[in-house]
């Protein structure tokens, strides 16, 4: 997405409010701009013209990215209600609600098809190396 961004003046104010966003997911987007002294209308369209999406779309993927990221991550010993503030969700409730909006299902079903892929997966390496190595044999 921040590809799609052309230099000017008011598309360095959006990188910036990503690149903050992006550097710590549980920093509230729409609080930034409403602290500033833009009207929030034209940060909105600003937003649609550039990236496709609202400022609050925006967030709501970036959080809903990086919880998936820390429920998938292989170090990752977190709970769900660490991954859920840290991704920057008020509660599990909104964080439960928005990652079925995504996902289609719950944080906990993800997790279990997460796992039942990456067992699949394993599988399907492990035999196509047991077949690679009998042909060399």
């Amino acid at each position: 997405m921040l590809s799609r961004l052309h230099t000017n003046d008011s598309l360095e104010k959006t990188r910036f409010r990503i690149s903050t966003f992006y550097s710590d997911p549980s920093v509230n987007l729409l609080d930034n701009i409403r602290i500033g002294k833009e009207n929030y209308k034209s940060i909105e369209r600003e937003f649609i013209k550039n990236l496709g999406v609202t400022p609050k779309l925006f967030q709501r993927i970036l959080q809903f990215n990086y919880a998936t990221f820390m429920l998938t991550s292989q170090n990752n010993q977190k709970s769900l209600t660490d991954v859920c503030y840290s991704a920057g969700y008020y509660d599990q409730s909104h964080f439960i609600k928005s990652f079925k909006q995504f996902a289609s299902m719950t944080p906990v079903e993800y997790c279990h098809n997460h796992e039942e892929m990456i067992h699949r997966n394993q599988q399907v390496i492990n035999h196509i190396f047991t077949q690679s190595r009998k042909m060399s044999l």
